[in-house]
């Protein structure tokens, strides 16, 4: 009788185990999901200009573009262009709630004489995946020059604030 009281609870934790997704798994997910946004033709689209939503504006001036599939956002690109470079930021969304954020920096060629904005030359790319909008892996390729990665909190507060944006937008 012990003998049972012992393995069975041991044999349920086992089961529920059994489960639970690896980050690895979330993480392919994820990718699934985004693909999927990405391949969707049929979704509408909601351009906001840049005075409407940059607190200040920037050299090369900016968009927000909102991605709805029937009346839910599942896709937010905001470009913003700077002195030193273009930054597209893309945040992925599911049931309001962000799964991924992928971002780009170009950074405009150094010369001798100073920034050639015809040219890009350096470049960092950063993946921020999410699971119920806790960060659980960040990848960056290349190097921030001027500003270190947004951090999780800012980008959450980022994507709150476009939400409410191009909701009222649509």
């Amino acid at each position: 009788m012990k003998i049972k009281k012992f393995v069975f609870p041991l044999l349920l934790l086992f089961c529920l185990a059994g489960y639970g997704q690896t980050k690895d798994e979330i993480i392919n997910n994820i990718r699934t999901d985004f693909q999927s946004i990405n391949r969707d033709t049929t979704l509408k689209k909601i351009l906001v200009e840049d005075e409407d939503f940059m607190e200040q504006a920037t050299d090369g001036g900016g968009e927000l573009t909102g991605y709805f599939k029937n009346k839910s956002l599942v896709k937010i690109v905001e470009w913003i262009g700077l002195s030193f470079g273009n930054r597209t930021r893309e945040f992925y969304l599911k049931e309001n709630k962000l799964f991924f954020v992928y971002e780009k920096f170009q950074f405009f060629l150094e010369t001798d004489s100073g920034l050639n904005h015809e040219k890009f030359g350096s470049w960092c790319e950063a993946r921020y995946y999410f699971n119920n909008e806790k960060l659980i892996s960040k990848k960056i390729t290349g190097k921030y020059k001027i500003a270190d990665a947004p951090s999780a909190a800012e980008l959450l507060t980022q994507k709150k604030d476009y939400l409410k944006l191009l909701n009222k937008k649509k």
